[in-house]
Parts: C-alpha cells; sequence; structure tokens
C-alpha cells in the first residue's frame, strides 16, 4: 500500500501518512484522506495547440505529484509526430504547471458532465472537456481555436506579467469559465456558442473586484502581445473600445497616481476604431515602454 501513496502524495503530505502509521486503522485512513487533499496539484500545459489535441488524456487530468505530472509529460511527447515534437520549443512539449489550489484530487479533473458545472480554479481543461463535450465544433470552434488556445497561453507566458497581472489572469480565466456553464445546458450552435462566450469578454475583463482597469499599461500591452491577431478584427475591435471606455469611465475623477492609466485607456479608446490605428497605437506603445521587473515565477 505504501508505494500507493508515494505516488498519490507530495513529500510533505506523505509524512504526515507515515506520522500515522502508530495509530489504528480508521486513523490512518482519515490521515490518508486529509493527505490526498492537501497534496500540491499540478497540471500540464501544452507548447502548441497539435499538443492539445493529441494529448488530450493527460491535458485533462490533475496530478497530485511532480513526478506524476512529469511520467505523463513523456508519455504525451511519446505519442506526438516527429514534426510536432520538433516544433515544440527548446524540446519541451509540455509544461508542469502548479494551480493555485488548495486541495488536490489525482484524476481526470472534469470526470463527469455534472463536474464542469465547477469550474477548477486556475485550469484550462474546461474547454475541451466541458464546453467542446457539450458542443462540438472542432479546432476552429471557439472552445479550442480561442478559449482553449489563449488560456494555456496566458499560463504558458505568465512570467511576462507583473504579479498584479498574473493575478488578474488567474481570476478572469475563471470568471470566463464560470460564464459558460449556463451553454453546456442550453441547445447552441457553434455560432451562437462563440456569440455567447465572446459577449462575456467585457464584463470578466472589467470585473469591478478585479479589472483590467487597474493594470499597469505594461501588463496592458503583454495582454495584447499574446492575444495577438485576434484583436484585429471587427468584433474584438467592438470589445477592446466597450472594455477601454468602461475603464476611462472608472478612472475619471481618480487621483494624479492613476492619471497615467486614464491617459492610456483614453488613448486605446481612441485606436480601436480600425485595425491600422490600433496596430499603430500597439506598436508606438511598446516602443515606448520601459521593460518591468518580472518575478522568476
Amino acid at each position: 500500500m505504501l508505494h500507493r501513496v508515494v505516488a498519490a502524495v507530495s513529500f510533505g503530505a506523505l509524512i504526515a501518512v507515515l506520522a500515522a502509521c502508530g495509530s489504528d486503522a480508521g486513523e490512518q485512513e482519515s490521515t490518508l484522506d486529509e493527505a490526498l487533499h492537501t497534496a500540491r496539484p499540478f497540471v500540464l500545459v501544452p507548447a502548441a495547440p497539435d499538443v492539445s489535441r493529441l494529448c488530450s488524456a493527460e491535458l485533462g487530468t490533475t496530478y497530485c505529484s511532480a513526478d506524476d505530472a512529469t511520467a505523463a509529460a513523456k508519455r504525451c511527447r511519446a505519442r506526438l509526430d516527429p514534426a510536432t515534437a520538433r516544433a515544440c520549443a527548446r524540446g519541451e512539449c509540455t509544461q508542469t504547471y502548479a494551480p493555485e489550489r488548495t486541495t488536490c484530487r489525482a484524476g481526470p479533473t472534469y470526470p463527469t458532465p455534472a463536474s464542469c458545472d465547477r469550474p477548477q480554479p486556475d485550469d484550462c481543461s474546461f474547454y475541451r472537456s466541458c464546453l467542446e463535450s457539450t458542443h462540438p465544433c472542432g479546432e476552429a470552434g471557439y472552445a479550442l481555436a480561442y478559449g482553449e488556445r489563449l488560456c494555456y497561453a496566458f499560463v504558458a507566458n505568465r512570467r511576462s506579467f507583473s504579479p498584479a497581472g498574473q493575478r488578474w489572469l488567474r481570476e478572469v480565466r475563471s470568471c470566463l469559465q464560470r460564464e459558460l456553464v449556463p451553454l453546456l445546458h442550453a441547445p447552441a450552435t457553434c455560432a451562437s456558442v462563440r456569440d455567447d462566450a465572446y459577449a462575456t469578454h467585457p464584463g470578466c475583463y472589467t470585473a469591478p473586484d478585479n479589472s483590467i482597469c487597474s493594470m499597469s499599461p505594461g501588463d496592458v500591452l503583454e495582454l495584447v502581445g499574446i492575444i495577438g491577431s485576434d484583436l484585429f478584427t471587427l468584433r474584438a475591435l467592438s470589445q477592446i473600445r466597450e472594455v477601454a471606455t468602461t475603464c476611462v469611465e472608472r478612472l475619471f475623477g481618480a487621483d494624479e497616481s492613476r492619471a497615467s492609466s486614464r491617459e492610456f485607456f483614453r488613448a486605446l479608446e481612441a485606436a480601436s476604431d480600425s485595425d491600422a490605428t490600433l496596430r499603430s497605437f500597439v506598436g508606438r506603445e511598446h516602443r515606448g515602454s520601459a521593460p518591468e521587473a518580472r518575478p522568476n515565477d
């Protein structure tokens, strides 16, 4: 039994289990259950969309030890075709990521359809395991082409953001997934899934308790850089303008310490009139922004 415990829990949790060996069987079972739930969770983050498709089982699983996550990453890589494996940055087709959760339950992150009603914090597998499973729209649909892809991109590039920016990204990921839960229980076409999902973006981006309006211009530019060409569409331009307008209104009358942010969002609002003006604004702001100190992890 001990070797199964070692595979399931972190070293700290294992110590708790061993300390209970002198107690009776009921106490040992209780301690083991507690250890399993307090172990640190790990998930895999893909380096490319093809990795998401070919390794969906590994990506849709939560691991309660770094060793288990590493073993899953090796299984994933063995399944990849040579072209996909060569395309992975530095030969790493997945990252091992420790999400911000307080408990760990090893196994499929969403084991049943009912579990999708409670999106897991700081996780991206909801899009494939829940939304795509309920409303299959393929690799070009919202769930996989936009939701999953950008969710993983934000996790993979998290070190480019300040600590405050990373917190915003974690919370907005959860908000966007929670807003999609009603779609799981309603008939929908691929077009309506896309329309309804996009409609949730401005509200989640400017939620009062986690608003992009409070982010530094540098973090906003990092966000724009990751989203990339997805911004330069009529739908995205409209949403950028809506978000920027909300931020200008919220920052109106703010003290002088927020003056630069207010002017930044006012300029972003004006630039969102067209593809060309937005591209020019982003390029100009990137050239003029000074590098900010970023955390190492």
